[in-house]
């Protein structure tokens, strides 16, 4: 009896637990701007980064009057401290990084939480009739302490994490994405992570860093020049020909619908990566 008493203990705590960790709203947000490409993206951008999260902080509170008495309605934000690992795009002043988020985040101190049971340890002996004691619910947080509030296409920053993001000028002189299209988490293998599938952002996901790397060095080519060939603006190298990093940045832009960056805005569709096919395997001079 008494192991019986312990274990729907044990339960009664996991489910508060599980409870508390959900927020207590999430917003649904109408993003200004929705870029359908790595260029389009570029052209809204300030800066575009590849850095690491080093902690967070509550910031100061989004606030607006409800009504006519001074009511007021009230959204917690975040401050997300970051290091500059490395600047694809725009000019950086420091190596560090502050963005701004809707919303609030902190993570709970595992040690304040209650112990649940050993899963090995027998319960109270015989002699003992009464269960031992066990806390009948969580202890209270501060705001500061727990997740509050969430904005939908902008989960919590996690310390840690490395990020390749787009950004621009956000309040209080900090920086912020320019939407959800904005910021792409690196996995520990290496591959993308966009926090949404839409448009060019979704194309991406479980690719190789370096490729959406190289669609950005590609998008800060300047003004083409009038009738550049789509075949002579993949020859980055300038050797005459198309090689194998040159045919698989190809492809990227066939797959993705991406214009190729010093064209007049050309794309590659089925026909167009037949023909670069053959003349990569064939080694053709390009014009």
């Amino acid at each position: 009896m008494g192991l019986a008493v312990i274990l729907i203990v044990a339960l009664a705590i996991q489910i508060v637990s599980v409870v508390q960790s959900k927020p207590d709203k999430v917003y649904f947000a109408s993003w200004f701007s929705a870029p359908e490409s790595v260029q389009e993206a570029l052209k809204i951008s300030e800066l575009v980064v590849l850095a690491k999260v080093t902690g967070t902080e509550r910031g100061k509170d989004l606030s607006a009057k409800i009504d006519a008495e001074g009511e007021e309605d009230r959204i917690p934000t975040t401050v997300v401290n970051m290091e500059i690992e490395e600047t694809y795009f725009g000019n950086s002043r420091n190596n560090s990084l502050r963005i701004f988020q809707t919303g609030l985040f902190v993570n709970v101190n595992p040690n304040d939480l209650p112990s649940k049971p050993d899963e090995k340890d027998p319960g109270p002996p015989d002699d003992l009739k009464e269960p031992r004691e066990q806390p009948d619910r969580l202890p209270d947080y501060s705001d500061t302490q727990v997740r509050t509030t969430i904005l939908d296409g902008d989960p919590p920053y996690m310390e840690g994490e490395s990020y390749i993001l787009f950004l621009t000028n956000g309040p209080d002189g900090l920086m912020r994405p320019i939407a959800p299209h904005g910021r792409f988490k690196i996995s520990r293998e290496g591959t993308l992570e966009p926090v949404t599938d839409r448009d060019f952002a979704g194309k991406l996901r479980g690719q190789r860093s370096e490729v959406l790397v190289e669609l950005i060095k590609g998008g800060r080519q300047g003004a083409p020049e009038p009738g550049t060939s789509i075949e002579v603006a993949l020859d980055t190298d300038g050797n005459g020909t198309i090689g194998d990093a040159e045919i698989q940045m190809a492809v990227q832009y066939w797959i993705m619908g991406e214009p190729v960056p010093g064209t007049e805005g050309e794309v590659i569709d089925d026909a167009k990566i037949r023909e670069l096919i053959q003349i990569w395997i064939s080694g053709q001079e390009v014009q």
